[in-house]
């Protein structure tokens, strides 16, 4: 077997099987395929079933079911999950994919997946096959016992059935472990049906043929959702961006039907390239961020605001809920600077627009615009919580006075995320003047940055999870590379400010080192703590923009630490708990060039390959115990590229 056969075949807590978005991400949880019922990524059942019927003797390989097919094989690639199934008759391959192309939002935006069936004949005899994918009416209610409205049509030269929940009210409530409970849902076949029960009813869509000899029988299946609306955006809501590009869903499912070969193709070649710009680098981080993709971008929301601008949206799962969170976005963004900054700006576009809302009272940036998939104004820190749970479609936008606990703010963090990734946003590709229309609000965030200088009050960061620190050191990093963004801001944009920002950042830096420099050559957790240690993650981006604020041995003698630090499931974030934030950990592996990059995803791997949690892949798991510690599904996973956009640039 090769070695890329074997990077492959890999044992992950949950497989991808549709990842669309945060409402329709579907997930197998057993390394057997029909072993388990299907769910939605938070854990809520999702069932769908799949039949194979061989010479009238039926068979299951998709969800619990009687009669298992057996399994021989499961590989996972950055697109697609395939399974090998087969007896003593037939050999059956199911392929689970979707177009997930970044660079084409006519595809990756499409709430759209497939299912393709292959069935060979094992014993060269002709065997009569019938395969029938079956989805239950739950993935379009929360409520079993609630009553749907089934419906049969035909689009592109193939039949299709859909399901809904009668009298749903679209975005009627948000939440974090939350399922959707509208929406129409779609499924597409040579024959389609719909069977009613009292509990229980689905729709299926079946397709029949010959196996015999050389000659497969090939079943192929469509998937589908239509949300009506699918964010409330400052009061408006807002449909799908898939329907900038189609009409309705006959037109999108007939698009993909009738072009499946095509898309195909351009997704098996986007995944050709995800493949090849990690071909050189250490074979276990190729394969976390193959375990990775799909989740990334099931757990964003695209659509485009009144005005014409994407809106590339978040939610926050297993966390809070909130959508388009500042320090969610940030360490996702490596991902999307290689190959769709724009979409990095569709997660600017709203956090500029709140922020110049009349309830935004403070000086420096939001954390986030709403819970998902609302987003009426910050909920984070949201004093009148107890109003808002009564009435999710509360318009905080539009309230006066000061309505936040300060207490829970992230100020350095939320000015030092939008500098940086508004910087990178044109760094990598991205035209300066869709920046220069926010440059009057990123002067300001600059300039609380540069007034709070690097001994930092007692606050929030990103890892809120571990409480609040005072003088803390990777968060005055941030802000240092912050301020030197908004330097080079400056220039791309052609703004006109007083301020030397590039000096006063290579001050900041010098100073920072001065106070925070250990004997060893790394720098402390705090500037009143000599005796600890943490991930500087931050300091990536010092090598990736060439800024050159800190001394490279600072990087070196880090990496130092983090090896020795470094446990059997992965490195801890600092010298408080032994808990992993994964998207840290591979930004910090950097510093240690490629061999520590495989050294780390090695740790990530095996805690891929024995953690007893099911769970999509987490990002904050428990470094010696392997235990899922409840964040998965998320988007920060995107930042497991950062070694990869570090070997683009030269900064590995």
């Amino acid at each position: 077997m090769s070695e890329d056969v074997l990077i492959n075949d890999m044992r992950l807590p949950a497989y991808p099987l549709v990842t669309v978005d945060p409402f329709f991400s579907i997930w197998s949880r057993s390394d057997t395929l029909n072993a388990a019922d299907t769910t939605l990524w938070t854990g809520h059942r999702k069932r769908i079933v799949g039949k194979v019927s061989v010479d009238g003797r039926e068979y299951t390989f998709l969800g619990k079911g009687k009669n298992a097919l057996p399994q021989r094989a499961r590989t996972v690639d950055f697109t697609e999950t395939v399974y090998v199934f087969g007896n003593a008759e037939i050999e059956l391959t199911a392929r689970f994919w979707g177009a997930h192309v970044l660079d084409k939002p006519e595809l990756l935006f499409a709430p759209v997946s497939y299912i393709d069936v292959e069935v060979g004949s094992a014993d060269g005899g002709a065997h009569a096959v019938e395969v029938t994918i079956e989805v239950f009416d739950e993935i379009a209610k929360k409520n079993a016992l609630a009553p749907c409205v089934f419906r049969k049509g035909q689009t592109g030269g193939t039949e299709f059935v859909s399901v809904k929940k009668k009298g749903a009210r679209p975005i009627a409530y948000s939440g974090d472990h939350v399922v959707a409970d509208w929406g129409e849902y779609f499924l597409t076949g040579d024959v389609c049906g719909y069977r009613k029960r009292i509990c229980g009813s689905l729709i299926y869509a079946k397709s029949a043929g010959r196996a015999e000899g050389a000659e497969t029988f090939g079943a192929h299946f469509v998937l589908a959702a239509d949300d009506g609306y699918s964010i409330e955006y400052f009061g408006k809501k807002l449909k799908g961006a898939w329907t900038k590009y189609y009409k309705d869903t006959d037109e999108a499912l007939a698009r993909f039907v009738k072009g499946r070969e095509e898309i195909y193709a351009f997704t098996s070649a986007f995944a050709g390239r995800l493949n090849e710009d990690v071909s050189g680098m250490p074979p276990a981080y190729a394969k976390i961020l193959r375990a990775a993709l799909r989740q990334v971008l099931a757990a964003h929301k695209a659509v485009y605001d009144g005005e014409g601008g994407l809106l590339y949206l978040s939610k926050e799962c297993h966390s809070n809920g909130c959508m388009n969170t500042v320090d969610v976005s940030y360490p996702s963004t490596p991902l999307f600077l290689m190959y769709a900054p724009e979409l990095v700006l569709g997660m600017l576009r709203g956090i500029f627009a709140f922020a110049s809302s009349p309830v935004w009272l403070y000086g420096f940036a939001p954390h986030d615009i709403g819970r998902y998939p609302i987003g009426n104004g910050q909920v984070y820190g949201f004093r009148k919580r107890n109003a808002f749970n009564r009435d999710n479609s509360l318009k905080i936008f539009a309230l006066e006075g000061d309505v936040y606990d300060y207490s829970s703010q992230m100020p350095i963090e939320e000015c030092g995320n939008m500098l940086i990734m508004s910087y990178a946003y044109i760094r990598f590709g991205g035209k300066a003047e869709n920046i220069a229309p926010y440059m009057a609000t990123l002067a300001k965030w600059a300039d609380y940055l540069v007034e709070k200088g690097v001994i930092l009050e007692n606050q929030l960061c990103t890892d809120d999870f571990a409480g609040h620190s005072e003088k803390n050191v990777n968060l005055a990093i941030k802000s240092v590379i912050g301020i030197a963004c908004f330097d080079k801001l400056k220039e791309a944009c052609s703004f006109t400010a007083e301020c030397d920002y590039a000096a006063i950042a290579r001050d900041y830096a010098a100073k920072l080192t001065a106070l925070a420099l250990k004997e060893d050559g790394s720098l402390a957790f705090s500037l009143d703590k000599k005796d600890t240690w943490s991930l500087k993650y931050n300091l990536v981006w010092d090598g990736i923009f060439g800024f050159g604020l800190f001394d490279e041995k600072i990087r070196a003698a880090e990496s130092a630490v983090y090896v020795a630090k470094l446990n059997k499931y992965g490195l801890p974030l600092d010298y408080r708990a032994a808990f992993c934030k994964t998207d840290w950990a591979m930004y910090a592996s950097v510093f240690g060039g490629e061999k520590t990059v495989g050294l780390f995803a090695e740790a990530l791997c095996a805690y891929l390959e024995d953690t007893p949690d099911r769970n999509p892949f987490s990002d904050y798991i428990d470094s010696v115990k392997c235990r899922d510690k409840g964040m998965n599904h998320r988007s920060v996973q995107g930042g497991l590229w950062l070694p990869a956009l570090a070997q683009k640039v030269g900064a590995l």
